[in-house]
């Protein structure tokens, strides 16, 4: 019996956790209870605090007229300006100043209706929330990219990206009682929530952010730092988790059958000194193998951050002062297209020998390997070495083969790619330039013209009769007709300021400042959203993962 233990396996995800956490400590992410990190591998739902999403200054989400001579885009102007100025600088109107009344409180959670006041008279009402956090919306992508079920509670400033959630939860249920309501069957649940103790307290693995101004929610098993960068970091682990549990499992059964043949096959003494010695190997590669995997994980890079700035409702010089104050170059980082001209750029030197690595183990991750392996381990223990070492050598020359087309293809692929990177016309210092479409980045001035296809979201600043056929964004059979004026509470079709990437221009000439690039776009947010189911309704409980 001393051949069959489970050693193997536990020490292999105690290896995992063990590393991953002094890794992620090291990142800022305080572990008030570190077994968190031992129980990743069985969460299968995120339940998001929609309040922990909203971290942004206040923005105005809807906007209603009140009086003659004014309309819901007006309203909606002023407002906003009056949020941006701080009401400091007290805009007037036909002789009137311009303010907003008192906040109160709406039916949705994490709103306030506030009304847009000229002089004495109501004219207009508005509801204002705080804006999205730049990692919100990667937050919820990555839960679902992890496989796992995502449940969100309703805030009014989260109405954008509601739709990525399985589950928006009734206003007036309780996030602890969410939290409850998912956990029968065995269901691991992480929360992600600033301040609800509660929920914390109750949720298998609890994640929270600190808010600027607030004090940390100690009740929590990771405390993170301001921001959702690292409670994204926290949730894509659990995929990698549940994977190496896997693994380590399947490494500690094929220890325990070779341990077992030698055991019940070998010699008297022989083979009972040595059953023990594949469930020691097997403990030592799932230990080394854990730390390896550990350190993969930590250091995957969080997801570029997503900038919910609602562009189409401010001025043009409100949209170039904002993005003249963006911190720092990460928000300006060029999109997925110039990263694959660095990569094909650096294929001949350095990076094929990684990449035929990567493309080997891709080969080598497949079901029948470890049966493989295990059956030439036992027909090697059993005696017979020739056929032990021809099917090993079988399985690598068909894995580095396999891995030789796919990086060939993958190469050919790219190439491909990059000899159909469009151009645009980038305006530098009064003149113009022609870039490629993977060297925009925020903030950039492009210049459109007929037969031009949009490589970027971009805010318009000029015009001169310009149409644009959006027909694969929008559906719509004809083309738009686009002007600079603000469009606040516009959906996409009507947001007649904007150009929208993989739209082709047909009329007309523009000039217009880019506020959104690869998967920030409208066209990138629709294709990430695409096939995903719409929220459940929350009178369906328990619904199974």
């Amino acid at each position: 019996m001393k051949a069959l233990t489970p050693k193997a396996a536990v020490q292999g995800r105690e290896s995992f956790a063990a590393s991953l956490d002094l890794l992620l400590s090291r990142r800022g992410i305080l572990p008030m209870d570190g077994s968190a990190y031992r129980r990743l591998d069985r969460v299968d739902t995120v339940v998001v605090d929609g309040a922990a999403l909203c971290t942004g200054p206040p923005v105005v989400v809807e906007a209603t007229a009140e009086a003659d001579g004014w309309d819901d885009a007006a309203v909606w102007s002023a407002a906003t300006r009056l949020l941006t100025d701080d009401g400091g600088a007290n805009p007037q109107q036909n002789g009137a100043r311009l303010r907003l009344g008192p906040p109160r409180t709406t039916t949705e959670p994490g709103g306030d209706v506030r009304s847009l006041l000229q002089g004495r008279r109501r004219v207009g009402t508005v509801t204002i929330a705080p804006e999205l956090d730049p990692h919100a919306e990667a937050l919820l992508s990555t839960a679902t990219d992890a496989g796992l079920r995502l449940v969100l509670t309703p805030h009014t400033g989260t109405r954008e990206i509601a739709g990525l959630a399985d589950e928006v939860t009734p206003a007036d249920e309780p996030l602890v009682e969410t939290v409850r309501r998912q956990q029968p069957d065995r269901h691991g649940v992480l929360v992600v929530s600033a301040v609800d103790g509660p929920a914390l307290m109750a949720a298998d693995v609890a994640v929270a952010p600190v808010l600027d101004g607030h004090a940390p929610a100690w009740g929590a098993d990771l405390v993170t730092g301001s921001g959702l960068a690292d409670a994204c970091r926290i949730v894509a682990a659990t995929a990698d988790a549940r994977a190496f549990s896997r693994r380590a499992a399947g490494t500690a059964l094929t220890g325990n059958v070779l341990g077992a043949l030698l055991a019940g096959v070998g010699s008297a003494r022989y083979g009972q000194r040595k059953a023990t010695t594949p469930g020691k190997w097997a403990t030592f590669t799932t230990m080394s193998t854990g730390t390896w995997a550990a350190v993969r994980t930590a250091g995957r890079p969080v997801p570029a951050p997503t900038a919910h700035t609602p562009w189409h409702a401010l001025d043009p010089d409100d949209v170039l002062r904002r993005l003249t104050d963006l911190p720092g170059d990460e928000e300006r980082r060029p999109n997925r297209a110039a990263a694959a001209v660095g990569r094909v750029a650096a294929l001949p030197v350095v990076d094929v020998p990684a990449r035929f690595a990567r493309t080997v183990s891709a080969e080598l991750a497949d079901p029948l390997t470890p049966v493989l392996a295990t059956g030439a381990a036992a027909t090697a223990v059993l005696g017979d070495v020739t056929d032990a070492i021809l099917v090993g050598s079988v399985t690598v020359i068909n894995a580095l083969v396999s891995g030789l087309q796919r990086l060939r293809a993958e190469t050919a692929l790219e190439s491909l790619l990059l000899e159909q990177d469009s151009c645009v016309r980038r305006e530098t210092d009064g003149d113009s330039e022609e870039v490629p479409a993977g060297a925009l980045r925020l903030g950039d001035v492009v210049l459109v013209e007929p037969g031009d296809v949009v490589v970027a979201d971009a805010r318009l600043l000029e015009v001169s009769d310009l149409e644009v056929d959006e027909s694969g964004l929008t559906g719509e059979s004809l083309s738009v007709a686009k002007s600079v004026p603000a469009t606040p509470g516009a959906d996409v079709a009507d947001r007649t300021c904007m150009l929208f990437d993989g739209t082709t221009v047909v009329a007309g000439r523009g000039r217009a400042v880019v506020v959104a690039v690869g998967q920030a776009t409208q066209a990138g947010r629709a294709a990430r959203a695409a096939g995903r189911a719409a929220p459940r309704p929350a009178s369906r409980p328990g619904w199974p993962s």
